[in-house]
């Protein structure tokens, strides 16, 4: 079991497209970003987000809100043509509606994600005192805020005394990341396979080996591996001096957790598709991007698409689950929401090794 442990580390270390899409793409990514998004923290302070509001007494809600103490989160602008406003950058969103409320940005930024966050949590207040008054109209609506701004941390939700809008970037860059370890979980998956393309497999299943211990050892070979290239990512952030140090324990154990779930994605992909292995790396390839395309990674407007049609897929959504796990050490101070993405993650790969294992029982029993 320990030599196919150390086996499966070199031959991951010995390919040369593994280690640069896996090691060297994170890197360069890490370095673009620093030269260009990191820059924005130096450049200039925190300013109000300038938007518009439809509705006159929700714009008041809005106006209160805080980033620090002594600065404003939103500054409400009057507008008569909010289309125009926003193609000239008069404004950075429009707040459409009167109950449920809806989102416009021209350009998907960090200001627009703010303003997407804030506008969800309005929401959810809304809906929440909907459902506590239609149950009992004797309830006290003070005291629901109260306690629903100190168990969500309300008051301190986004405090830009303490954060870098660039984090953001970084962090979606580590959920991406720990996403790309299911192409080597496409290859643990593969040594059970005793059609498999690489002509070593076969070798193995004829060993005397229990199947278990050889999936254990190619598994914890490639996590290795995996979590190898995360932390590499993590230190090379440190070294470059963005600002994570802070956050770093939280930043360890999501990117820990992450990238498990990230390399069982890879190993269900193995064990569902029956074609060749370059099919199956193309597959795991279409699916890591339109799992991150469903995160936000690539448009910030998405989640909040999916979260209004379709809400199941923010739980059995790798890249969602990560992601979200990542943006809530940057957008909340309590750890309620992080270790509730913990979780969920934890019960993804539960779920994939299940359904993978039970996949590979049924092929053993057609072998035989």
């Amino acid at each position: 079991m320990l030599n196919n442990y150390i086996l499966k580390i070199k031959e991951f270390a010995q390919n040369k497209s593994t280690m640069f899409f896996s090691l060297l793409f994170p890197i360069i990514l890490t370095t673009l970003f620093y030269l260009t998004i990191a820059r924005m923290d130096n450049a200039e302070a925190f300013t109000s987000i300038p938007i518009a509001v439809e509705n006159s007494s929700i714009s008041e809600t809005f106006k209160d809100i805080e980033a620090s103490k002594e600065k404003k989160l939103f500054k409400i602008v009057n507008t008569k043509n909010y289309e125009n406003d926003l193609k000239n950058k008069n404004i950075k969103a429009y707040i459409k509606g009167n109950e449920n409320l809806k989102v416009i940005v021209y350009d998907n930024d960090t200001s627009a994600s703010i303003v997407y966050e804030t506008v969800n949590m309005y929401n959810h207040i809304q809906k929440t005192y909907e459902k506590v008054m239609t149950s009992d109209i004797n309830v006290d609506v003070e005291e629901i805020s109260k306690t629903y701004n100190e168990e969500n941390n309300i008051t301190n939700k986004f405090d830009s005394s303490n954060k870098k809008s660039s984090l953001i970037y970084f962090f979606s860059l580590l959920a991406m990341t720990c996403l790309s370890a299911s192409n080597q979980g496409v290859d643990v998956g593969e040594i059970l396979n005793p059609k498999s393309d690489m002509e070593y497999v076969k070798r193995i299943l004829i060993s005397p080996v229990q199947k278990f211990k050889l999936l254990m050892s190619h598994f914890l070979g490639a996590l290795t591996f995996s979590l190898f290239v995360s932390y590499i990512t993590v230190l090379y952030m440190l070294i470059l001096k963005i600002p994570i140090i802070d956050y770093l324990p939280k930043i360890i154990t999501a990117v820990t957790l992450g990238t498990i779930l990230g390399l069982s994605q890879g190993m269900l992909v193995s064990a569902l598709v029956k074609a060749k292995l370059i099919t199956k790396y193309n597959i795991n390839a279409v699916l890591y991007v339109f799992s991150s395309f469903l995160a936000g990674l690539m448009s910030n407007n998405i989640p909040y698409l999916v979260n209004e049609n379709f809400p199941l897929l923010n739980y059995i959504n790798p890249a969602t689950i990560i992601t979200n796990t990542f943006k809530s050490i940057y957008y909340f101070e309590n750890s309620e929401r992080f270790f509730s993405g913990l979780i969920n993650t934890v019960l993804l790969f539960v779920v994939f090794l299940t359904i993978t294992l039970f996949v590979y029982r049924r092929k053993k029993y057609e072998n035989t």
